[in-house]
């Protein structure tokens, strides 16, 4: 898996974003056509969320597969992105809330590209770390981590030390 992630970050630098997003789309749809346990898993949690059964090859299901292959594209391209001028609305009130906050949580959920808006904050000037799912592949995480310190946003490992991390 971490060959892929590799591999993407190469073609990313390489390629314009419009062909990344392209070629990341076709293979979300590879991989919903033959990825049958993903696709099961994805599955049950639409069916969980609406309360009500969803199809295994249900449209909202190979959505939700497009949907994470846009969100990988962007966090590789992120430090591209962020090097980039954005025009993020309500930035000056988000950084003057901050800053008179400095220690205060913020919670998003898991919709969009989340981790894009950790990276904004901290492009901001206001230091930032986050709460983080670790990965099964210990190389895969260090790939995932990596990339979010190169954009400035610190990893606190989801578990028993998170709590203290985040409130130290």
């Amino acid at each position: 898996m971490l060959a892929a992630y590799r591999l993407a970050q190469l073609l990313n630098a390489a390629l314009p974003a419009g062909a990344c997003l392209w070629l990341a789309e076709r293979l979300a749809e590879r991989h919903w056509r033959h990825a049958a346990s993903d696709r099961r898993a994805v599955q049950e949690n639409l069916a969980a969320i609406l309360h009500q059964p969803v199809a295994e090859r249900s449209p909202l299901g190979r959505e939700v597969f497009r949907n994470f292959a846009r969100y990988l594209e962007e966090f590789i391209r992120a430090p591209r992105l962020l090097s980039s001028p954005l025009v993020v609305e309500g930035e000056e009130d988000l950084g003057t809330l901050l800053r008179a906050h400095p220690r205060c949580l913020i919670l998003s959920a898991h919709v969009g590209n989340w981790e894009l808006g950790g990276m904004l904050i901290r492009r901001m000037g206001i230091p930032i770390s986050a709460v983080f799912l670790p990965h099964q592949d210990p190389e895969v995480n260090r790939f995932f981590d990596a990339q979010r310190l190169r954009c400035g946003v610190g990893v606190i490992p989801l578990g028993v030390g998170a709590t203290p991390a985040c409130l130290g």
